[in-house]
């Protein structure tokens, strides 16, 4: 995990990291029942024993007991892949989620600077100018000295830069 972190430069939740690594130590337990509890280790006692383990004489027992550790080591490569794979994932579904929240706070912030411009998306950028313009005027400090005139002027300066800015980006 702090591979992939350090690699991808990708954040996980603990959330994530503890179910996955819950996932991934039951999965290496079973690996490694099945492979050294149930095989490797009962094919060395019968080595020592000089008996035959499942048809291989006590001389073929050292080659088994390679086969399944390469195995195992085989097996583990891939259960890590999995769980890089699956971090990956969800890292991907977290950022693609925030991604979206921030793209709809974002059109929620463009539709309010249209209508603080008091214009529509569809118009031109002339036309955006020139209401732009006119509610400067009316509001702009130096002809409205209310302290409504200052809040609304900042509002309005804010709401034609976003527009201009999604316009230029567009």
């Amino acid at each position: 995990m702090e591979k992939l972190s350090k690699e991808k430069l990708i954040i996980f939740s603990s959330e994530n990291i503890i179910k996955i690594y819950n996932e991934f130590s039951i999965e290496i337990f079973n690996l490694f029942q099945n492979t050294f509890i149930q095989e490797i280790v009962p094919a060395t006692i019968y080595k020592f024993e000089k008996k035959n383990y499942k048809k291989l004489s006590p001389d073929m027992i050292n080659d088994f007991i390679d086969e399944q550790f390469n195995e195992f080591c085989k097996r583990i490569d891939k259960i890590i892949q999995i769980m890089q794979s699956e971090l990956y994932d969800k890292q991907n579904e977290y950022y693609t989620k925030t991604q979206n929240n921030f793209n709809n706070d974002n059109e929620q912030k463009l539709s309010k600077a249209y209508k603080i411009l008091e214009v529509s998306p569809l118009d031109t950028d002339d036309k955006i100018k020139k209401a732009y313009l006119k509610l400067a005027k009316l509001y702009h400090p130096d002809k409205n000295n209310t302290e409504y005139a200052k809040q609304k002027m900042v509002e309005i300066n804010n709401a034609y830069d976003i527009v201009q800015k999604n316009r230029k980006k567009n």
